[in-house]
């Protein structure tokens, strides 16, 4: 096949997809093969908050999103009610009340002070460390009261590009199974951040490995990959 082929069906594609008055999903179609990259270019701006690493410094006032920092320094964060605060770094965060009491909120780590993988906090403010001495290095936090999740890119049946944290917004029409591939690790959370243990040769991760059988509804899929872009690819058997 050409070009000239591939283009044909390119417009015929493009003027298809303007017909019929079914209602969808307001954001943009990102399925069969399509692929998100989170790398803004100069046509397409990604708006999602973890897109884009912000350059904090000590004793700043933090939210949700990506950060860069060099050294050891101490963030102030605000949870205005109750929900979930989910951490992503290659180094520890570690976390404290405003009193700087370390606070021990990880049930798979006791004896730690960290937020690592989804953790419940209550409503109130928090002091975030970060410490990584030698080089600048990103660390990404999410919260389901501080960012409505499902304004995060749809993804569905297709294989995507990624660099860096990134959270994706996924819809399961009815019950099936869910089959992720990558060579890094794909995580899965209920709409609210919350993590979901559900494969039964990796009880303790939240992660999508082989098939996993999931409920009808929405969730939220992370992948996370620093240094360079990787793909990751979803199917299922409910997805068109």
């Amino acid at each position: 096949m050409n070009s000239t082929f591939f283009s044909i069906i390119t417009i015929l594609s493009l003027t298809l997809s303007g017909c019929g008055s079914v209602e969808t999903d307001s954001r943009a179609d990102t399925t069969t093969n399509q692929t998100i990259n989170n790398t803004p270019t100069d046509t397409e701006e990604n708006t999602s908050p973890f897109s884009k690493v912000q350059n904090v410094h000590d004793g700043e006032s933090i939210g949700i999103g990506t950060f860069k920092s060099n050294g050891l320094n101490y963030y102030n964060f605000k949870m205005p009610k109750d929900g979930n605060l989910v951490g992503d770094s290659s180094y520890t965060i570690y976390i404290y009340d405003e009193n700087l009491n370390a606070l021990y909120l990880n049930p798979k780590y006791p004896s730690q002070n960290i937020i690592h993988g989804s953790t419940k906090l209550k409503a109130g403010n928090y002091i975030i460390k970060f410490n990584h001495q030698s080089t600048s290095v990103p660390f990404t936090l999410n919260s389901n009261v501080l960012y409505n999740q499902n304004q995060l890119p749809l993804v569905s049946k297709g294989t995507y590009v990624n660099k860096g944290v990134q959270y994706y917004f996924l819809k399961m029409p009815k019950d099936g199974n869910l089959v992720g591939d990558s060579s890094y690790t794909i995580y899965i959370y209920d709409e609210n951040l919350n993590a979901l243990y559900l494969n039964p040769k990796y009880p303790s991760q939240n992660i999508i490995h082989g098939s996993t059988k999931l409920k009808a509804g929405n969730y939220i899929i992370k992948f996370n990959h620093q240094s360079t872009s990787v793909p990751f690819t979803l199917n299922s058997n409910v997805f068109d």
